[in-house]
């Protein structure tokens, strides 16, 4: 028996208006499932669209990578696929409680905080509130020599345009701090990341004089990557950004 899920993809008002969109399935090692699925997408703003299907095999478990049948060697958007998010999850009566035990990602704040665990580790970022945040079960390693934070509109994206990039380095350097703000060169001393190898977390930092210049932005993306000093690389994780106003933008 198949199921259904619907996902959000902000594409930006520069893929306004396309009708050529597909989705395509893949299992957990990146291979394609299926063919493309051209159908379900409707636009609801410029550059954002909605796409609904309800023909999920059971048990899949891998992600969707979405395209331009026009240019389909560049992937726009990719979302994991959980079977606990949708096949698993028709009882509510028991997310709350599957929420709070769900222990592979775990984004915890402070109590006076804006900043939440939307879904796993995906993260608001408050306009005009100081965001810390302690992403914890990452698979560090004990020779890593750079951890980044970043924000973007799109993966595409140069780092140069990042919303938000922050980067730590090991040993520390003289560039560690907030790298990019707004797609602009940043002050160093407005963000920062802690990361502890031994207990798998990272701990962001953006300060109130950074986040108050962000504009608000729904379902953006972010990751967290290490550098190794053997000259490999990893994504830690990733998930879904989103920047929300705050009623009070007063940070003095």
């Amino acid at each position: 028996m198949s199921y259904t899920m619907d996902f959000a993809l902000n594409l930006g008002s520069a893929y306004a208006g396309l009708t050529d969109l597909r989705a395509q399935l893949v299992d957990t090692g990146g291979s394609n499932t299926g063919s493309a699925v051209s159908s379900g997408f409707t636009e609801v703003a410029s550059g954002r669209y909605l796409w609904h299907y309800a023909s999920f095999p059971d048990d899949h478990r891998g992600g969707v990578k979405f395209y331009s049948a026009a240019a389909s060697s560049t992937i726009l958007a990719f979302m994991a696929i959980n079977p606990e998010d949708g096949e698993y999850n028709t009882d509510l009566s028991t997310l709350p409680a599957d929420v709070w035990s769900y222990t592979t990602r775990q984004l915890t704040t402070t109590a006076n905080n804006d900043v939440a665990a939307v879904d796993g580790s995906d993260i608001n970022i408050t306009i005009g509130a100081t965001l810390d945040a302690t992403i914890s079960g990452l698979s560090i390693s004990a020779s890593w020599s750079k951890v980044y934070f970043t924000v973007k509109h799109q993966h595409s994206d140069a780092d140069s345009e990042a919303i938000v990039q922050i980067v730590v380095s090991n040993p520390g350097g003289g560039s560690d701090g907030l790298k990019y703000l707004n797609e602009d060169a940043a002050t160093a001393n407005q963000g920062s990341l802690t990361v502890n190898q031994v207990a798998g977390t990272v701990r962001i930092i953006l300060a109130d004089d950074a986040s108050v210049t962000l504009e608000e932005r729904l379902e953006i993306y972010y990751d967290l990557k290490q550098l190794v000093s053997d000259g490999t690389s990893s994504i830690l994780t990733s998930g879904t950004c989103n920047i929300v106003p705050a009623v009070t933008l007063s940070i003095s």
